[in-house]
């Protein structure tokens, strides 16, 4: 008995003898791929008048619109909180006829293509390096004259070219097959007041994640 007891004690000794002298394994360092690593992608953004104010269009350079931005205003004609929510209900209406107007007009006509290409030459197809800087002095010079929303084609490539109209026409056809969604998805993002002028605006926003979320809760009062 008194063996055994013995013969366990030395082998405890040993075992942690053992694993006081052993060294822990080195921690495996993470190896990032190159190659996985999704490059920045750029964005543009076109603006578009319409009846009742401008609409902002965010698009990028991969062909997917991003964002559509308006805003609308009113008059507060009585100075009272339900005259002030009668005007934010009117600058809403306005915005939303912006939107309207945008999607069947613009959007169904070539003016938005024109638009987009226009922008997407300038702030993405030729946004890197030398050639932006070449072509700086020529916007600052049609900035002058009051000219600086015309583009001259002749000044770019017809690769450069090529790849504007290619742009434009993925983001106005992906905005043409998701036109009633993205009426249903535009949400109010901001409401202000100016006292000075005693106007209201409001803003009106719309994104592929708030259509995602207006079809969520569709679906979920549809259920009950």
């Amino acid at each position: 008995m008194k063996k055994s007891i013995i013969s366990m004690a030395v082998l405890a000794v040993f075992l942690t003898g053992c694993a006081s002298t052993s060294k822990s394994p080195p921690p495996v360092a993470k190896v990032e791929n190159k190659l996985e690593m999704k490059p920045d992608i750029r964005k543009a953004e076109a603006e578009f008048l319409e009846t009742a104010g401008t609409v902002q269009l965010q698009f990028s350079e991969e062909g997917d619109w991003l964002l559509i931005k308006t805003s609308g205003t009113a008059p507060i004609n009585f100075n009272h909180a339900q005259g002030r929510e009668d005007a934010f209900l009117l600058a809403t209406m306005r915005a939303k006829r912006n939107l309207v107007e945008f999607l069947n007009n613009d959007i169904k006509s070539g003016k938005a293509v024109e638009n987009v290409t226009k922008t997407a030459l300038k702030d993405i197809v030729t946004s890197n390096g030398s050639e932006n800087s070449k072509r700086s002095k020529d916007t600052k010079s049609d900035e002058l004259f009051g000219s600086d929303t015309e583009v001259d084609h002749s000044q770019y490539s017809q690769e450069e070219r090529n790849r504007a109209s290619k742009i434009s026409q993925s983001v106005t056809e992906n905005i043409n097959d998701n036109s009633q969604g993205i009426l249903r998805g535009a949400y109010i993002s901001n409401r202000s007041i100016d006292r000075e002028s005693n106007m209201v605006a409001v803003t009106l926003m719309v994104s592929k994640k708030s259509i995602n979320a207006a079809s969520v809760v569709r679906t979920q009062m549809n259920g009950f």
